[in-house]
């Protein structure tokens, strides 16, 4: 049987008779804990909502324009400048074609060539459209800012098959350690793709043109020029390129690239003086006296030799540019064009077909896919 008291008293309003009080500490702790749990949700909430990387739709392997290869492919995009300031775009351009570069050294990568990605400069990233236009399983974006001293580099690499990120990370660093960076993310990259390099390609990756800031900067703003492939751009071009030699007279790919702007005025026609050739071809020699590896002076050296018609010397130099991987296309452009010059109509084919098998980013000239090169 059970029996009930009645609590009439005003001050007993709620209270149930034999209930525990809460002990002030008790109390303490469980506000506590209410609280954490209250911070904790609200901090998912803020990452889910601003920070998480969005979802990618996924491509369809079966709809590639191209077969994947047998080892991992990738795409890096042109990276966004948000300095605010258009006047530095040379500067994202260059570190985007720095990272293409490097990792191309790599032959457990398969990489696309900076003028195929660069068509895909500012626009949305359609990361779905891109791996399938461009035969790629990954997709590299991001962003630079630089402002005085510093620079912040925000990168995320996406898989395209499944359109998940399987790496992302922001840097901010001082500029005098830009070379250092460029290295840790391109360290970062093969890690997350699970690449073994041998000893030769991480030597390869440690590798710098130049230890000089101001030298780098001024080849930066002298390769953005040159891309512009115009009489005024040309000239600009050269000019930033002699003040990086200024900077530092051992850095070969400023060499190479001057000796380009002196060949690319005779090759459209801006001038006519037979100096503008011999101009070229010493700056050529001198790039590779400096670095015998590098494929910019081997390019440019067998355009030379085109122009003289000497026939056999243009192909060899421009199969030293393709077998070194790096800047493919200026190897792969003076080979095609050599084998249509004046008098020289030999089929570069099969040579073509050969290089697929070990270097399949040949397919990729520096106009669009090798096969649309070679036609």
């Amino acid at each position: 049987m059970k029996v009930y008291r009645i609590l009439t008293e005003p001050e007993a309003v709620g209270k149930v008779i034999g209930e525990e009080k809460l002990k002030p500490e008790k109390k303490m702790w469980v506000s506590l804990v209410a609280a954490a749990v209250i911070i904790i949700a609200g901090g998912i909430a803020v990452w889910q909502f601003y920070f998480r990387p969005p979802s990618i739709e996924p491509t369809s392997v079966e709809k590639m324009a191209f077969p994947l290869p047998d080892k991992p492919s990738i795409a890096v995009l042109p990276f966004d400048n948000l300095s605010g300031d258009p006047k530095q775009e040379y500067f994202s351009d260059g570190m985007t074609e720095d990272l293409i570069t490097d990792l191309s050294k790599i032959s457990g990568l398969f990489v696309i060539a900076r003028n195929s990605s660069f068509q895909y400069k500012g626009k949305a990233a359609d990361i779905k459209k891109i791996s399938r236009e461009l035969g790629v399983r990954y997709v590299l974006e991001g962003s630079v800012r630089k402002a005085e001293n510093k620079v912040r580099i925000n990168a995320q690499l996406i898989d395209a098959t499944t359109g998940g990120h399987i790496w992302a990370e922001r840097y901010d660093r001082d500029l005098k350690d830009i070379f250092a960076l460029q290295d840790e993310v391109t360290q970062k990259i093969v890690a997350a793709l699970a690449v073994r390099l041998t000893d030769d390609e991480q030597k390869r990756i440690m590798h710098k043109y130049t230890n000089d800031m101001a030298a780098y900067d001024f080849f930066l703003q002298g390769l953005e020029y040159l891309n512009q492939q115009s009489k005024k751009g040309n000239l600009q071009a050269r000019k930033k390129f002699e003040k990086a030699i200024e900077r530092d007279s051992k850095f070969a790919l400023a060499y190479a690239l001057n000796g380009r702007t002196h060949l690319m005025e005779w090759n459209m026609g801006w001038s006519r003086d037979p100096r503008s050739i011999e101009r070229a071809f010493e700056l050529a020699k001198k790039a590779i006296a400096l670095d015998a590896s590098l494929p910019a002076g081997h390019s440019l050296l067998g355009d030379v030799y085109l122009w003289q018609k000497k026939y056999d010397q243009a192909i060899a130099e421009q199969k030293k540019a393709v077998d070194s991987i790096q800047m493919m296309r200026m190897g792969l452009r003076g080979f095609l064009r050599f084998c249509h010059g004046p008098g020289n109509r030999r089929n570069p084919l099969d040579w073509l077909k050969r290089r697929c098998v070990s270097t399949p980013d040949i397919r990729f000239g520096i106009y669009g896919h090798w096969d649309t090169s070679i036609s």
